[in-house]
């Protein structure tokens, strides 16, 4: 709400002071991704005449904008209307949002209900214990299991007050081309995924069928749901990572789950992808220092450079590792079963990206030939032009190390 006071007199409110005819102006704005940028057009636009200053700055979603300027008393009263239609616009948006999370956290209880207590549905419990899922973990992780025939889910909600079309429009069911209304994580097994304040945001959904095609599923992007934004188990890891002074970032949901049944509680996953710049600054919120284990395959070892290169460029002290041996961390945990062991057979030998590209690179040539360890140098070389003075001095000095290939030798080549 905005308030107008006579020239002669100074009124306060929160986010608004008018001081006779200068006024100074402070706004929350929830974006669905907001920036600095969005935060000054958006002040720019509430407040088009007179003399003024602006500035904003953005933290994920939320803008905290600022005005101070000089304005005459008909440019004051059309801010204060602009002000106002903002203001209808986000308690519209609210509203949107306050659906979305609490038709989530009902489908979190149904989805896990129907797992744990449910004879019917036995057999996707049985797959998760097969994939040596206890129950204290499902409990934990709140994991649950869609049924094949969505009108279950949809009678729920219904009887909890939610309207078919606000829960399509939220993307939280689908719409088949009958027409029909449907539960997009049918037959899966559902892994409910929160953001930083641990609101239920969004789903995964993996099927039990070998021969399917698509083994997971997300929730669409929505106003609440925006997978490059958010981390597998950071709710429950955050604690674990500030006592630890360390990240461990995995790949997917049954690597973050096995890891914390065996004690490593300080793990997340990059919900199957690259990290990106949004993950990362979740990551620096709770710790600097980040040790990346993913697959070992080449997707899972590119995904690695990536992620430490996103992690290095906003100040992250981040490892590579893997597990080795044509495992993946959800396979090692199940098959050794001992966290002490992973922390010093996997853990404790991360490398850096620099050097881990170099180990990388060997394993598929002979280090022995000449012709093989110039290629490798090659490839080095080609991305020299894009680094700073710093990286590409320790790029040139790993190079020598580890492929024994003379700086001079080097420094020859690129000029």
């Amino acid at each position: 709400m905005s308030f107008f006071a006579p020239k002669t007199k100074s009124f306060y409110k929160g986010i608004e002071l008018y001081v006779g005819s200068f006024f100074l102006w402070i706004h929350h704005v929830q974006m669905e991704k907001g920036t600095y940028f969005t935060g000054r057009k958006i002040a720019r636009s509430t407040f088009r005449k007179g003399k003024r200053f602006g500035f904003g700055f953005s933290f994920f979603e939320h803008s905290l904008l600022f005005q101070f300027g000089k304005m005459k008393l008909e440019d004051i009263n059309e801010g204060r209307k602009r002000c106002l239609s903002t203001k209808k616009m986000e308690k519209k948006g609210e509203n949107s949002m306050k659906i979305s999370y609490e038709s989530h956290n009902w489908l979190t209880r149904f989805y896990h209900f129907m797992l744990l207590s449910t004879k019917n549905f036995n057999f996707a419990k049985e797959y998760l214990s097969e994939r040596g899922i206890s129950d204290e973990m499902i409990k934990k992780f709140q994991l649950g299991y869609s049924p094949r025939n969505s009108n279950f889910i949809l009678e729920f909600l219904g009887k909890k007050g939610f309207k078919r079309n606000d829960l399509l429009n939220r993307k939280v069911i689908s719409l088949s081309r009958n027409g029909n209304y449907y539960d997009p994580f049918f037959n899966r097994i559902v892994f409910p995924i929160h953001d930083f304040e641990g609101r239920v945001c969004g789903f995964g959904g993996r099927t039990m069928d070998k021969d399917s095609k698509v083994k997971y599923l997300n929730t669409p992007e929505t106003r609440v749901f925006k997978k490059s934004e958010n981390l597998y188990g950071f709710h429950l890891a955050k604690e674990s990572i500030r006592e630890q002074g360390y990240a461990v970032l995995f790949e997917g949901y049954f690597d973050v789950i096995q890891a914390h049944q065996y004690g490593l509680t300080n793990s997340v996953a990059s919900l199957g992808t690259a990290l990106t710049p949004e993950q990362a600054m979740l990551l620096k919120s709770v710790t600097n220092n980040v040790i990346i284990i993913f697959d070992d395959d080449d997707a899972g070892i590119e995904a690695s450079f990536r992620s430490a290169s996103v992690l290095e460029q906003i100040g992250c002290n981040a490892l590579i590792s893997n597990v080795g041996g044509g495992l993946d961390p959800d396979e090692w945990f199940r098959k050794h079963q001992d966290k002490d062991r992973f922390v010093n057979e996997v853990v404790n030998q991360g490398i850096n990206r620099k050097s881990f590209f170099i180990k990388k690179k060997l394993e598929t040539v002979d280090k022995n030939n000449p012709s093989s360890r110039f290629s490798i140098v090659n490839d080095v070389l080609g991305e020299l032009p894009l680094m700073d003075v710093r990286e590409r001095s320790e790029w040139l000095n790993i190079i020598n190390q580890e492929l024994n290939v003379p700086t001079k030798n080097i420094y020859k080549r690129i000029s």
